[in-house]
């Protein structure tokens, strides 16, 4: 994720961009993080419900079995269908099922067969290997084009995307933080947590622009938080901390939206609760000085 900062009194900000690494539920979706941050950027590829990994022919939806002939089985039925292809590729990306290793060329093979099939989610995680170098050469311009084409069908993962290759001018884009505002307002109207933090980003600073809106910034990492986006959740909490936005200084409070970030397992959140319960011990061991003094 690209660092983008909030304001110098404040914490950290962060916008979901490229660079990925987490499996969600959602397409593949990237971070851009604020300042004073070491976190390295993520990136969401899309899957199924692990509960619905398979179910009839009807459905159309491709089933796992985790013995190695029934799932070689199955594969043969992805022949044609975009979506058991998709699901099929996901299983090997994970590389999580017994006897299924992981595989990025395999999973390249199976969401190459349903991106030919105009697969939104197939072009946006072909783009995410190619961003990222999966099983595939780093090639942010071919990223580029495969977000493009996802786009169109307004995959929210590939909005994301590509707002943020327009906010930090990658894959031969040019620079346009309008544009990065406008993918990142599709993406975000569309429910996906990522962008509305990046999108709270923008506000926050008054980038792409947009102006200057702390309480708009405040209304979408709210929104991104409850659907426990550990970004938001941090830019959240620093906010708090500070009483930006319209709200009041509460230390309690940022603590708890640090926490939520840092079991996460978001560093700059973990880095932010570990200096609050530092202070807050020596604060306590000056007031017992000081009573013991007195």
């Amino acid at each position: 994720c690209d660092p983008i900062p909030m304001a110098e009194t404040s914490p950290q900000a962060k916008i979901e961009g490229e660079a990925a690494s987490k499996i969600t539920t959602s397409n593949i979706a990237t971070e851009v993080k604020g300042s004073n941050t070491d976190n390295p950027p993520e990136q969401h590829v899309k899957q199924q419900d692990e509960k619905s990994a398979g179910v009839d022919e009807k459905s159309k939806v491709f089933r796992f079995d985790t013995a190695k002939g029934a799932f070689k089985q199955r594969v043969q039925q992805a022949s044609s269908d975009p979506e058991s292809q998709y699901a099929v590729g996901m299983k090997f990306f994970q590389g999580k099922e017994e006897g299924i290793k992981q595989d990025y060329q395999q999973a390249l093979v199976w969401w190459t067969k349903a991106a030919n099939q105009g697969h939104p989610g197939a072009l946006t995680n072909i783009g995410v290997m190619h961003f990222r170098g999966l099983g595939v050469p780093k090639d942010e311009k071919t990223a580029a084009g495969y977000y493009q084409k996802a786009a169109k069908q307004n995959d929210a993962g590939a909005l994301c995307n590509l707002g943020f290759m327009y906010k930090n001018g990658l894959g031969d884009l040019g620079k346009d933080e309008k544009k990065a505002v406008e993918m990142f307002s599709k993406a975000a109207d569309k429910g996906h947590a990522g962008a509305q933090c990046n999108l709270g980003v923008m506000y926050f600073n008054g980038l792409g622009g947009l102006e200057k809106n702390e309480k708009k910034a405040l209304e979408l990492y709210v929104k991104a938080a409850a659907s426990e986006h550990a970004g938001a959740q941090c830019n959240l909490a620093g906010m708090h901390l500070k009483g930006l936005g319209g709200l009041e200084a509460d230390e309690r409070k940022a603590m708890e939206y640090y926490s939520l970030a840092a079991s996460q397992g978001h560093r700059t959140a973990q880095a932010h609760l570990r200096k609050i319960i530092e202070n807050s011990a020596a604060r306590s061991k000056k007031r017992g000085l000081f009573s013991f003094r007195k």
